[in-house]
């Protein structure tokens, strides 16, 4: 069975005000197969079936892409794998970008384990209604790929700034005669949505060089800076409740490789933003 790992970066400066926690668990039902990843979706994501399976279509001789059609969910995929035929099954890369994190594999005599914790960044909205998420396990059974929707979820209050939560999940399955051990946690961030990104270009003096704008989601992938640039200030511009714009700044020395942003990925969650910065 091939593994990936994932990895990705820290969630940052983006989130203000009182932080309020909150945890749950969950086990997984009884299932046939494999757990090759999971999917967190809304109660908004999804269509009320007990189940939802993934459309795989083969792209080369014994290569399958697949993507789930009837459920929108957000999904980390940290095993890739092949059936009984030697046929092996991938997916599109569609919503699985929000999930950050990393993801650890450890290997004992008595049984395999995978570990992951990811983050996901749900934009504030204005009103006292909650709003339900549930974590399912993505099965696999010989080219079958799956999820179901018999599992708890957790209600999420999306007009507390600063509010987290998280949840959790142990799943345990066989997996060619091994016993394997899954624990998966996901922690919920709410956070306004980004509508810009200033960049402010600072020399030695803490003087602004120049300072450029771009919309959320349109920040660069590379980005030169000029030799005479002692560091960055990154500004991320947002509206609040009251419709005020409010802002939140990073400091970004030569010291930083990248730098990190954050735009709406859709009306429910952002994604994050990896920008590579060349300093001259």
């Amino acid at each position: 069975m091939k593994r990936n790992r994932w990895f990705a970066g820290l969630l940052c400066f983006m989130l203000m005000g009182c932080s309020l926690a909150e945890e749950t668990g969950q086990k997984a039902p009884d299932q046939k197969g494999s757990i090759i990843g999971f999917m967190v979706a809304s109660q908004d994501q999804m269509t009320g079936m007990d189940r939802y399976d993934a459309s795989c279509k083969e792209e080369t001789n014994d290569n399958y892409v697949c993507s789930f059609d009837t459920i929108d969910g957000y999904m980390a995929i940290f095993t890739y794998p092949s059936d009984d035929e030697g046929n092996s099954y991938g997916f599109k890369d569609e919503n699985m970008s929000v999930l950050v994190g990393e993801t650890d594999y450890y290997v004992t005599d008595e049984k395999d384990m995978i570990t992951t914790e990811r983050s996901l960044n749900i934009i504030a909205e204005n009103h006292e209604d909650s709003i339900l998420f549930k974590m399912m396990p993505i099965y696999f059974d010989q080219g079958e790929i799956y999820v179901t929707n018999e599992v708890s979820g957790i209600w999420i209050t999306r007009n507390k700034i600063g509010y987290q939560a998280s949840q959790s999940g142990t799943y345990d399955t066989i997996v060619n005669g091994t016993s394997e051990e899954v624990n998966v946690t996901v922690r919920f961030h709410i956070m306004y949505k980004p509508e810009m990104i200033l960049i402010h270009y600072m020399d030695q003096n803490n003087q602004v060089i120049q300072s450029i704008r771009y919309e959320a989601e349109n920040v660069e992938d590379e980005i030169h800076i000029p030799s005479e640039t002692a560091y960055l200030i990154i500004e991320t511009q947002s509206r609040n409740f009251e419709d005020s714009l409010i802002s939140n700044r990073q400091i970004i020395d030569r010291d930083h490789e990248t730098m990190t942003t954050y735009y709406a990925y859709d009306d429910i969650v952002c994604d994050s933003k990896t920008t590579t910065l060349i300093w001259e």
